[in-house]
């Protein structure tokens, strides 16, 4: 879900969704299509369609403003062909689209597009002049629940109802305290045809009209959408959707639409005396004199390519770098744009003749006239490579020091060269040895740098004397080979006769060991309301795209589970099966869904249910009433396997769960996990450079203080296609292998932390039980914690907390490790039948943090007269019970199980397991139904037997 936001949050904090990835098309200025400032008039004119609930009245000229008014049920409208202005099909326009508009409704807080509801649109871009029919893109005010949101949305199948809308951007605009009517909207819409990005701006004043052509805006979000780029979208308007209340109604001002575009005057003189100086390996200085243009592009292309003029009305960027700039076909550049009259021009080839023509131009953005003939042209050809002198002396002392379970350091001693180059290769591999003349790109990321051989480049540079690798494999041997050379690039000369070298084996870690994989479970594709900049259509081409995203081991998409969100019944079956499709030996793809209404009441992250839970009509496998927490943690507990994690929890969601609500072993049994953090949920951000600094850390520890055994996850909640490439946060699960089963056990059992650096691994241990684990034992607390980091990150800080369950009382740091330190030792003497859980925080210098999952422990000497269904934590619920149950209990060690259903006269009624050896931790069964009466648990392990009555209604 996208967290909601309101104008208000926008305007102190001065942000926005997101920043739109590229520059926009350059728009021509839209022109007023209608003030309506005429006389008072039952007819609206001027062109437009009008469609009314009740003749002559229901779409009126009021006050120089468009008013729509009924007290017939129904949809009153206006439309207007505008295909005169621009072309219908907007994909096919060479200059962004702008559209400004004023827009209220009386009613402050409406209820949307549905039968008996009230909404207030205004169309941008129709297929048909009935809004009620056809599809396309409008700005819509209006939405079950409160506060109602500004939402730029597109539209399939008419505006009828939340069903047909695809929200592409969007601003919480809560009415004023006390009003009587709904806020002024003052908006502004962009298109930009060569991007298909749309951009929603709004004014902070929603008291009154601004005058849009003057107003400032603030930019709510840009989306990409080419789902109606080629369909012709001739027709604007306004639309009401209302009920019976004769006096609301809505109105209409100051309609700006885009301009038609003329092609300005071609220039007369073209630009002469072209130049090129000052060529060096991978550059030259071009100049010339100017022509009577207002400014010019200069287009550059190897000498081998045919020239090619730029077309008029276009809009070209230009980019010193050869290559950056727009580009003329193929191979023609665009490396400058501007009105002067030289540009130094970079990242050329060495020895390479080039060519180069200055055209003129006249005009902006699409009346933009050049003048292709007889531009000013010239050729030049760069210098050749010069090698640089040799290094005499070689690096040497070369060393390798593991950095953690998939990473080493390897250090030098310099040699006498300014710059030393690493390579790394599998020792079975050949030695290949680096090329004078040549330029390599490292990464410490082992496969990320230049191929060198069967190596790769792990470090190229100066300065530094070791270099931290990571993405090793255990159980692979590796040579490094450090190598010194002078000149970069086409001028690097290497010492290649002698060089430093040593060997490094990863170690492989003992069978069953907990190994840390890292991902996200909550995103969301096209399925619901995910793939919002329609990059992508399938589930599985989000995994493929997630799989190839650095730091990647698992994703899971968690769809709405609404129509609302775009979530049909068909479709849960079929992101099913793609995950199926897309999970590799190196890759596990998980499909869930996210279970809550869009606002209000919070939302539940659910995966191991591989049937549609819902409410609504037709679209659901199984029914659970909407807001009905504890009938979906009941779902999820007659599942084995199956869990839940709550997703950006706010205050009083989940019916309180975390406040004021009674503990409930229902919920305790179904859910596993809530977020530290979430997000950043609309980014489109993909470098791995735009984290979430939000926290939810409050409802983490008021769910341990009320008793909850819940571990703490992190999410990302992708609607874009954005997975595991917005953030280096990550969610870490520790599983013994990376399968779908392992995986779901490892979730099922709480064994993850929430890490915001992908390449720190966490530690944390009692009494050599992972995190996540609920046990007791006879003895003290024996708590470790630990971190490790490929990038050496200094640790400022790791803390152990510790709280009492069910307190109520928030945890307390009970130790803290010396400043600096990366390991923690603690002995808490845990009284005896006391019970304490237990976690750690680690955060790093530059403000990354990592949070385990806690471990739940008592301490219990165990004695014949202690029951051993207390020592099992032996439970089920619902206890009484019309239907299933669920069964839970916790294995202090791994152990040969059965577990029987006993009537009241000892007949045993079913075997639930049957003598299977299971591990230890937290276990899950589901009792079938059984007919009234009395019955017995019992749960024979290789230390004893325990027993649970159970009644059955």
């Amino acid at each position: 879900m996208i967290t909601s936001l309101t104008l208000r949050r926008w305007l102190v904090s001065g942000l926005s969704l997101l920043a739109p990835t590229t520059v926009l098309a350059q728009t021509q200025a839209p022109t007023l299509l209608d003030d309506f400032n005429r006389p008072d008039s039952p007819t609206v004119g001027a062109g437009w369609l009008e469609t009314e609930t009740t003749a002559g009245t229901g779409a009126a000229i009021v006050s120089n403003q468009l008013k729509l008014s009924s007290g017939v049920l129904g949809k009153d409208y206006v439309s207007r062909d505008v295909s005169s202005r621009y072309s219908p099909v907007l994909r096919q326009n060479a200059d962004q689209l702008t559209w400004l508009f004023n827009m209220q409704q009386s009613r402050p807080n409406p209820s949307g597009f549905g039968p008996n509801n009230y909404g207030v649109a205004f169309v941008l871009a129709g297929s048909a002049a009935d809004f009620t029919t056809g599809n396309g893109y409008a700005v819509v005010y209006g939405n079950s629940g409160a506060p109602d949101s500004l939402k730029l949305v597109r539209y399939t199948g008419g505006l009828t109802g939340p069903a047909t809308l695809r929200t592409l951007a969007a601003v919480s605009v809560p009415a004023a305290t006390g009003a009587l009517t709904g806020p002024a909207h003052t908006v502004r819409v962009l298109y930009a045809p060569d991007e298909d990005n749309w951009t929603l701006e709004v004014s902070a004043n929603t008291a009154t009209f601004d005058d849009p052509t003057t107003a400032t805006f603030v930019r709510i979000g840009v989306r990409k959408d080419s789902a109606l780029a080629t369909t012709s979208l001739p027709w604007v308007g306004c639309f009401w959707n209302h009920a019976t209340t004769a006096t609301e109604n809505a109105v209409f001002d100051n309609i700006y639409v885009t301009a038609p575009c003329t092609l300005g005057p071609e220039p007369t003189q073209a630009a002469t005396s072209p130049v090129a100086a000052n060529l060096t390996t991978t550059g030259a200085t071009l100049s010339w004199a100017a022509g009577n243009g207002t400014g010019r592009i200069v287009v550059v292309r190897p000498a081998s390519v045919a020239a090619a003029a730029p077309t008029d009305g276009s809009v070209y960027n230009g980019n010193a770098a050869f290559g950056s700039g727009s580009a003329l076909g193929t191979g023609r550049y665009v490396v400058y744009a501007g009105t002067g009259t030289t540009v130094t021009v970079t990242n050329l080839q060495p020895n390479t003749p080039y060519a180069y023509q200055v055209y003129e131009l006249l005009g902006t953005g699409c009346t933009t006239n050049y003048l292709p003939a007889t531009p000013a042209s010239g050729t030049f050809t760069t210098a050749p490579c010069v090698l640089a002198a040799f290094p005499t002396q070689n690096p040497t002392a070369a060393t390798a020091v593991a950095a953690g379970r998939t990473a080493a350091t390897f250090g030098w001693t310099p040699g006498s060269g300014a710059n030393h180059l690493v390579v790394v290769r599998p020792r079975s591999s050949a030695l290949a040895l680096p090329a004078a003349g040549t330029g390599y790109t490292a990464s410490a990321a082992y496969g990320g740098g230049s191929a060198l051989g069967s190596g790769y480049v792990v470090y190229a540079g100066t300065g530094a004397t070791s270099v931290t690798v990571t993405n090793l494999l255990p159980g692979t041997t590796y040579s490094v080979e450090v190598f010194t050379y002078n000149g970069t690039g086409c001028s690097a000369a290497y010492t290649t006769s002698f060089f430093a070298n040593t060997t490094y084996t990863v170690p492989v870690p003992p069978v069953g060991t907990l190994l840390p994989f890292r991902g996200n479970i909550h995103a969301h594709s096209s399925y619901s309301d995910g793939n919002q900049d329609g990059l992508a259509v399938t589930p599985l081409q989000d995994f493929q795209y997630a799989a190839a995203s650095l730091h990647s081991d698992f994703l899971g998409i968690s769809e709405h589970n609404h129509s609302q969100a775009g979530m049909s019944l068909p479709n849960y079956a079929r992101g099913l099966q793609q995950a199926t499709q897309a999970t590799t030996a190196s890759f596990v793809a998980l499909y869930g869904m996210e279970w809550g209404v869009i606002s209000g009441g919070g939302h539940v992250v659910v995966y191991g249910v591989n049937q549609l839970l819902g409410w609504e009509p037709g679209n659901y496998d199984v029914f659970v009433a909407k807001n009905d927490y504890q009938g979906l943690f009941r779902e999820i507990n007659r599942r084995p396997g199956a869990f839940a994690t709550l997703a950006h929890p706010q205050r009083g969601d989940y019916g309180n769960l975390a406040g004021s609500a009674a503990f409930s072993p229902r919920a305790d049994s179904a859910i596993v996990g809530t977020v530290l953090r979430s997000g950043p949920a609309t980014s489109t951000n993909i470098t791995y450079t735009n984290p979430s600094r939000g926290s939810y850390t409050s409802t983490f520890t008021a769910l341990l203080a009320k008793g909850y055994h819940v571990g703490i996850s992190l999410d990302h909640d992708n609607h874009n296609t954005t997975f595991l490439r917005t953030t280096p946060a990550r969610l870490v699960v520790l599983a013994p292998a990376l399968t779908p089963a392992d995986l779901m056990d490892a979730l099922r059992q709480r064994h993850f932390y929430a890490s915001d650096d992908w390449n720190a691994e966490a530690t944390f241990t009692l009494n050599n039980q992972p995190m996540g684990s609920i046990f007791a034992e006879q003895g003290p607390a024996s708590i470790t914690a630990s971190v490790s980091d490929a990038d050496n990150e200094p640790v400022t800080s790791l803390r152990l907390l510790r709280g009492v369950p069910g307190s109520g009382a928030a945890p307390v740091v009970v130790a803290t490790a010396a400043a600096g330190a990366t390991a923690l030792s603690y002995v808490d003497p845990l009284a005896i039948n006391a019970t304490a859980y237990y976690y750690a925080v680690i955060s790093q210098a530059d403000g990354d943090s990592l949070v385990t999952s806690p471990i739940w422990y008592t301490r219990r000497i165990v004695t014949a007269t202690t029951p051993e269904a207390e020592a099992l934590a032996l439970a089920i619920f619902p206890n009484p019970t019309a239907g299933t149950a669920t069964l839970s209990y916790f294995l202090p060690a791994g152990s040969v199980v059965r577990v029987e259903v006993i009537d009241a006269v000892g007949r045993r009624v079913v075997s639930l397991v049957n003598g299977e050896r299971q591990l230890a931790g937290p276990h899950t069964l589901v009792v079938p139904a059984l007919g009234p009466g009395l019955y017995h648990m019992r749960l024979i392990h290789e230390s004893g037997t325990a027993y649970r009555k159970l009644l059955v209604e």
